[in-house]
């Protein structure tokens, strides 16, 4: 049941506040207000209204820089907060592998 209340990014930590911290912003609702915290170090960043708390995680992602990169396999985008480019990853959507290096990449 709790799960269903948190809201999970990519957001790193370290863009906002703490360079040392690897951890990730999370968003969690309880009752009408949305924490915006650490899931390493638990420190809660910002409050707002649950109503808000989607949007400003966005509008926060927003302002870091960012990666897209379409999926070879499934052609979804996937977006990388805190990045430029990414060379490998696992797709958002199809949870395939994807090696951006490897010599005669299967791009179907």
């Amino acid at each position: 049941m709790f799960e269903d209340n948190v809201i999970g990014t990519t957001i790193p930590h370290r863009e906002f506040g703490d360079a040392g911290c690897c951890g990730c912003l999370i968003g969690i609702v309880k009752d009408s207000l949305g924490n915006i915290c650490c899931n390493k170090c638990g420190l809660i960043l910002r409050t707002v209204s649950a109503a808000d708390l989607k949007r400003t995680l966005d509008e926060m992602e927003l302002s870091l820089d960012f990666a897209a990169v379409i999926c070879p396999h499934c052609l979804s985008v996937n977006l990388f907060s805190g990045s430029t480019a990414m060379t490998a990853f696992v797709c958002q959507s199809c949870d395939r592998f994807v090696d951006n290096q490897a010599p005669n990449n299967d791009w179907q």
